[in-house]
């Protein structure tokens, strides 16, 4: 090293900058004046993999990765315009690339270049840097290109406005064709949408730095095209707009699905309409035909009742009157035929019952529920006395509805249930708890039970499940039921009894909150 360094003193004339190269924190050389390396300091050997004897002799452009020629930069410096801030790319001994900055001084001496000071500073990370900004901006080319978009900036102070080029194919026009200033820009838009533009733009610089809209814009062509702006204001430090970046982007097709979609929408609401009409004219005659059709049989009913009364009074006349001429055969056929007659009359009067739930139905009221049971219990007392039943009910609610309704509700539930029993005494249990806004009503037996298959054909107008010379009726009084509790906006349904028997369940609407049992 000494004996470098009396050489490279010789040549200098400056022996004592040597010791002090050796101790900079990144690399130095010396060059000679025909750019061939001379000397260099350990931090660049180490960078560069290279002992000195390797690199000694080597031109400078040898050593180049990125297939510059420092050569010409050499040659073109000189003490008024050394190089400076150079960016560059080396070639390690391995292979490997070295991005690095260099300062390079021409040296002279009495008029004659003795050489350069070479320094070389490390930017592998700018340079990685820069190449991912050089990514990231290809990737975000690619990306605006595939979404059909493109960026744009307005300088106000010049009042130009840049286009990227992917923006003018946006707007029919050819490359180059677009004249760089707002005015030009709003030429572009459709007259009735420039005050939309400038609205937005008047919005965005005095309240709001985002700009955001969306107008129509006319092609050359004549060609209508749908284009949005989204961008944002920047400012000086004073406040003042300086610029305005965004992007623009072209939304045609999602304003022509969105206008085909308001067009299906506001079909679609006319058919509704016009459907809605229909189906409600359908149920308007629809209420007239089954009033009438209510009205019809309770007069039937009414009227009937009259005649068939008569004909059972005349047959039991006749059969006092003759009961001594008549022989088994004929008494026989007046009892059949006074039977028949006053089933005949046991129907009418439950057509009657079941057409008064509408046509003579009572305005609803608060209505004490125990109240309802207790008047069905006395209309009740003959039958149940003979049936030897036991009725039991907990407390009951006050309920809003119809309370001669109700009455009959409950009279017929418990009349079924001491009807069809088995051999044991009838025993009925009432009882009701809250559910939401209604209150839920069970009626529990131990009598014959119904069959899973039947327990909603027991609804029905003139269902049986049993002969009528077993168990007289009609088959109309569950039917009543069910139209009293839908009248009262409820439902009723039929369960088994897990002890044995049936649970008739029914729900009726509550007074309100909190209001309990009576």
């Amino acid at each position: 090293m000494h004996e470098e360094r009396e050489t490279l003193a010789a040549v200098l004339g400056l022996p004592s900058e040597l010791p002090a190269w050796e101790q900079l924190p990144f690399g130095c050389r010396w060059l000679g004046p025909d750019g061939r390396i001379l000397w260099a300091n350990q931090v660049e050997l180490q960078a560069l993999g290279y002992p000195l004897p390797e690199l000694r002799g080597r031109h400078v452009d040898r050593l180049q990765a990125d297939g510059a020629r420092l050569g010409e930069q050499l040659a073109a410096a000189s003490p008024e315009r050394p190089i400076r801030n150079f960016p560059s790319v080396l070639r390690r001994a391995d292979g490997s690339r070295w991005h690095v900055l260099l300062d390079i001084d021409p040296v002279y001496q009495q008029g004659q270049l003795q050489g350069y000071r070479w320094l070389t500073r490390d930017n592998s990370g700018e340079a990685e840097t820069v190449r991912a900004l050089r990514e990231s901006q290809d990737h975000l080319e690619l990306a605006l290109e595939a979404a059909a978009m493109g960026t744009w900036e307005w300088d106000m102070r010049s009042g130009r406005v840049t286009w990227s080029d992917n923006l003018e194919p946006l707007h029919g026009l050819p490359p180059g064709g677009f004249g760089g200033t707002i005015e030009a820009y709003q030429e572009l838009i459709h007259p009735d949408d420039r005050r939309i533009l400038a609205a937005a733009i008047e919005r965005a610089l005095a309240t709001d730095d985002r700009f955001s809209t969306e107008v129509r814009v006319v092609w050359p062509n004549g060609e209508i095209h749908w284009c949005a702006g989204r961008g944002r204001v920047f400012r000086d430090a004073s406040g003042q707009p300086q610029r305005v970046v965004g992007i623009g982007l072209d939304i045609t097709r999602r304003k022509e699905a969105e206008i085909a979609l308001e067009q299906a929408r506001e079909l679609l609401e006319e058919r509704v309409a016009q459907r809605t009409e229909q189906l409600q004219e359908m149920a308007d005659e629809l209420a007239r035909s089954n009033t009438e059709l209510q009205q019809f049989a309770y007069l039937a009913s009414h009227d009937l009742q009259e005649p068939l009364r008569m004909v059972v009074s005349y047959l039991q006349l006749l059969a006092r009157r003759c009961n001594g001429q008549l022989d088994e055969d004929c008494r026989d056929y007046l009892e059949f035929a006074v039977d028949g007659a006053q089933r005949m009359q046991g129907l009418i009067r439950g057509l009657l019952d079941y057409s008064r739930v509408d046509t003579r139905g009572r305005t609803f009221q608060d209505v004490e529920s125990a109240e309802a049971l207790a008047l069905a219990l006395r209309n009740l007392q003959p039958c149940l006395e003979e049936a030897g039943a036991a009725v039991t009910a907990g407390a009951l609610p006050v309920v809003h509805g119809d309370l001669s309704q109700l009455v009959q509700l409950f009279q017929n539930l418990i009349g079924n249930a001491t009807k069809f029993r088995g051999e044991r005494p009838p025993a009925i249990e009432i009882t009701a708890e809250r559910r939401a806004g209604d209150w839920l009503f069970r009626v529990r037996d131990n009598g014959l039970g119904v069959p899973a298959e039947s327990r909603e054909v027991i609804f029905q107008i003139f269902a049986r499940l049993q002969h009528r010379s077993q168990y007289p009726g009609t088959g109309i009084g569950l039917a009543v039921c069910r139209k009293v509790v839908e009248r009262h906006g409820g439902a009723i349904w039929v369960e088994p009894n897990p002890t044995g028997g049936s649970i008739f369940a029914f729900t009726l609407p509550a007074v309100g909150p909190g209001e309990g049992h009576s």
